[in-house]
C-alpha cells in the first residue's frame, strides 16, 4: 500500500485491497456477491408514493401543516430512490449497462440528473480515483483553490470551522449543484480529467433537459404554492439526508497517495445509524463496505461490516453519524498536502492533521 508522500505516520498494519477482497470472499458466501435483480422492482412502491403524493396534493386544499408532513415523506423518498439507483448503477441488480440506465431514471430524478452524469461522476471519477486529484468529490488541495475560481465557489456552501452558514448552504443544495457542476462545468476542474471517460455530454443534457420539463410539468400540474411541498420543499430534504452520510464518508480523511484509488479502511467512513434509517437509507452508511465491493447489493453489506469489525477493529472506522458530521463541520476544507487539512488563506498556520482525526473517531468507534 502507498503511504504518506509528505512525511506523514503512515497507518500500521494493513494489507492490500485486494488482499482484504480476497480474504472476505473466501470467508462469505458466493451468494453475498451476486446481482439480485428483484431489488430492481423497489422503485415501484417509492415511485407510486410519490405519484400519490402528487394527485393528493393537486386534487385537494390541503392544510400548510399537512403539506409540510408530505414533504417530510418525499424528501424521505427521494432519498431512497437515489440510494437505490446508486445501487443499480453499480450493477448489484443488473450486470447490463444498458438495463441500469434504463431503470435509473426511476431514481435520478428528484435530483436533476441523468444517468450518463451520475455514471460519470460516481461510478467512474469517484470510485475509480477515490481521495485523489482526479475524484470530483475529494477536497480541494491549495493549488486547484488558487487557481479554479468554481473551486472557491465550493467553499462558499462548505461548511468548516470557519464557516458555520456553510451548513445551511451546504446540506439542502450542494448534491444537486454538484451534479449540475460535472455535467456543465467539469472542463474547469483540469484535474478531474472527465474528457477521459468518454463523456457523451451532448445526450446528458438533453436526458437533462427532459429531467426539467418533467418537473415543470409537475409545478404545472399541482400549482405553484403546491410546488413548494411537492417539488422544492422534498428535493432540499432529499438533498440533506444524502449529504449526512456523503459528506462524512471521505472530506476529514487523508487524499490518496497516487493519482488512483487509494486504501478504502484509510480514506473511506462507515457510520452508525439507528436500525431504522439504516433500513429507510438502504445500508448506505456501509461505505468502507462498498467500496471493498461496489457492485454488492446494498443487502449484503453487513456481512462485510461483520467482517471488518472482527478483522480490523484497530482500522476500520465507523464513528456514529453525529460524530462524523461534527467532524466535517468542525475542520478546514481545503487539503494543504495529502494528509493536512488548512485554510488557503494561511495554510500553514491552520494546518489540521487528518491522521489523529481518523485516530480518534476510530477509538470513539469501539466505544
Amino acid at each position: 500500500m502507498e503511504t504518506a508522500d509528505d512525511g506523514a505516520e503512515p497507518l500500521v498494519g494493513m494489507q492490500t485491497m485486494s488482499q482484504i477482497r480476497q480474504r472476505i470472499r473466501q470467508d462469505l458466501p458466493s451468494t453475498a456477491f451476486e446481482p439480485t435483480p428483484i431489488r430492481a422492482l423497489l422503485c415501484i412502491p417509492l415511485n407510486l408514493v410519490v405519484i400519490a403524493s402528487f394527485v393528493l396534493v393537486a386534487r385537494n386544499h390541503l392544510p400548510w401543516y399537512a403539506l409540510l408532513g408530505i414533504s417530510l415523506v418525499l424528501g424521505q423518498v427521494y432519498a431512497t430512490l437515489g440510494f437505490w439507483v446508486h445501487d443499480v448503477m453499480h450493477g448489484s441488480v443488473f450486470r447490463s449497462r444498458r438495463l441500469q440506465d434504463a431503470i435509473s431514471y426511476f431514481g435520478l430524478y428528484p435530483f436533476l440528473l441523468s444517468p450518463l452524469t451520475w455514471r460519470v461522476w460516481h461510478v467512474q471519477a469517484h470510485h475509480g480515483n477515490t481521495q485523489s486529484a482526479r475524484d470530483p468529490d475529494a477536497g480541494v488541495t491549495v493549488e486547484e483553490y488558487r487557481r479554479t475560481p468554481i473551486a472557491r465557489v465550493y467553499l462558499t456552501f462548505a461548511p468548516s470551522s470557519r464557516n458555520a452558514l456553510g451548513v445551511l448552504l451546504f446540506y439542502p443544495f450542494w448534491f444537486t449543484l454538484h451534479g449540475q457542476e460535472i455535467l456543465w462545468f467539469s472542463h474547469l476542474h483540469k484535474d478531474w480529467e472527465i474528457e477521459s471517460y468518454r463523456f457523451d455530454k451532448r445526450r446528458a443534457m438533453l436526458q437533462t433537459f427532459g429531467v426539467f420539463a418533467f418537473w415543470l410539468a409537475v409545478c404545472a400540474y399541482v400549482g405553484p404554492f403546491n410546488s413548494i411541498f411537492v417539488v422544492l420543499l422534498p428535493m432540499l430534504f432529499g438533498n440533506m439526508i444524502l449529504l449526512a452520510f456523503i459528506s462524512t464518508q471521505h472530506t476529514f480523511l487523508p487524499r490518496s497517495a497516487g493519482t488512483r484509488d487509494g486504501h478504502s479502511l484509510e480514506n473511506t467512513v462507515s457510520v452508525r445509524v439507528p436500525w431504522i434509517f439504516e433500513k429507510l437509507n438502504l445500508n448506505f452508511n456501509h461505505h468502507v463496505e462498498h467500496h471493498l465491493f461496489p457492485s454488492m447489493n446494498y443487502s449484503k453489506l453487513p456481512l462485510v461490516r461483520a467482517w471488518l469489525r472482527q478483522n480490523f477493529p484497530d482500522e476500520y472506522v465507523q464513528p456514529t453519524l453525529w460524530a462524523a458530521v461534527r467532524t466535517f463541520i468542525s475542520t478546514p476544507r481545503v487539503y494543504a498536502d495529502r494528509s493536512h487539512l488548512c485554510f488557503p488563506e494561511d495554510p500553514e498556520k491552520s494546518r489540521v492533521d487528518t491522521l489523529p482525526i481518523r485516530r480518534r473517531l476510530i477509538a470513539g468507534s469501539m466505544r
